[in-house]
């Protein structure tokens, strides 16, 4: 990887070019991307019309501060567009590049876009640190993962870690986006009440349900009833329905007696207890 600072025969103004293989790309200080620039490359491999100075790459930070923004109201803006418009294999970032911008490098615009246009569980630089650094990369990769950084929010769930390399003296942050999965950081919270069964259905409760569940089967044999059958299969789902009817109504008449044996033990409990009954419930009839 080589830099170059670009400049216009006879201009103070410059600009910063990465030379990555064939390949040249541009640094833009509207989108905080280095741009692939064919206009570069030709001019650099053939017309040779710009002046190219190699510089450093410690001197790459400061160089690029100092870029001047395209204004975007004029002809300007047509050119940032189409820059803005390129594919993500036409973007580096200045991460990706090696060079370390500052603290806030992560969050910067630039990054996220390239992040945005990145396809799913694509590992991305995000961030460089000086390898006696590394516990501030290890810092930022915890708050991304607590979601402490705001800006990361918008790509849901992220995987991130730290990768140290020691030839380089530096460490990497990288980050890609993730299917969600099944776990309570991405799930998000139901309350109780709220919650539905897999049938669609509310929970209901234990008397409820199994009152549904008798209607159902009563009203499944009375259509079974309906269907063509023989007189033999008619007389037994008949017979079978009517003891089925009967069953229930003793069932119910059996709570009843047993409510009522309840309601009347208590009443009595508190006559005994010297309480007035009709007070209680118990209502007296005069002569007898």
């Amino acid at each position: 990887m080589k830099f170059y600072k670009t400049q216009a025969e006879g201009s103070s103004a410059y600009g910063v070019m990465a030379r990555d293989g064939d390949e040249l790309y541009s640094y833009l200080p509207n989108t905080e991307l280095w741009h692939r620039s064919p206009e570069l490359e030709t001019d650099f491999y053939f017309e040779q019309e710009g002046v190219y100075t190699e510089v450093a790459p410690d001197e790459v930070p400061d160089l690029i501060a100092g870029v001047q923004r395209i204004d975007e109201r004029g002809a300007g803006g047509l050119y940032v567009q189409r820059r803005r418009s390129q594919p993500r294999e036409d973007l580096r970032t200045s991460a990706a590049l090696g060079i370390i911008v500052g603290k806030r490098q992560a969050t910067g615009k630039g990054v996220l876009e390239y992040l945005r246009k990145s396809p799913m569980g694509r590992w991305v630089v995000v961030a460089l640190y000086g390898i006696e650094d590394a516990g501030a990369a290890r810092q930022l990769k915890h708050e991304i993962t607590q979601n402490k950084k705001k800006s990361y929010g918008q790509f849901g769930p992220l995987e991130v870690r730290v990768i140290p390399n020691a030839g380089k003296q530096i460490a990497e942050v990288q980050v890609r986006k993730s299917t969600p999965k099944a776990t309570p950081h991405y799930r998000p919270a139901v309350a109780a009440h709220r919650k539905v069964s897999a049938t669609g259905r509310s929970p209901k409760p234990a008397l409820a349900r199994a009152k549904s569940a008798r209607t159902t089967k009563l009203e499944a044999a009375a259509t079974a009833l309906g269907q063509p059958r023989s007189a033999k299969a008619k007389s037994a789902a008949s017979s079978s329905l009517s003891q089925r009817i009967q069953k229930d109504e003793a069932k119910r008449a059996l709570m009843k007696r047993r409510r009522a044996r309840a309601v009347t033990s208590k009443i009595v409990s508190k006559a005994a207890k010297g309480k007035n009954p009709s007070k209680s419930g118990i209502r007296t009839i005069k002569g007898k």
